[in-house]
């Protein structure tokens, strides 16, 4: 439906700029890098089978 919000742990990166991106010190975008190197490093795996998918974390 529009204008409904969908729930996320992720940082709004709603008007920034990549320039605003690598100037950005904040502990809430470390974090959320942080959250998403960790869960490239261990990606979910999804083959199609009946069960669900296989997170690590």
């Amino acid at each position: 439906m529009p204008g409904d919000a969908t729930e996320t742990d992720m940082v709004a990166l709603k008007g920034y700029s990549l320039s605003d991106l690598r100037t950005d010190r904040s502990p809430e975008l470390a974090e959320a890098v942080r959250l998403v190197l960790r869960q490239v490093g261990r990606p979910r795996v999804n083959l199609g089978g009946s069960g669900p998918p296989g997170r690590a974390d």
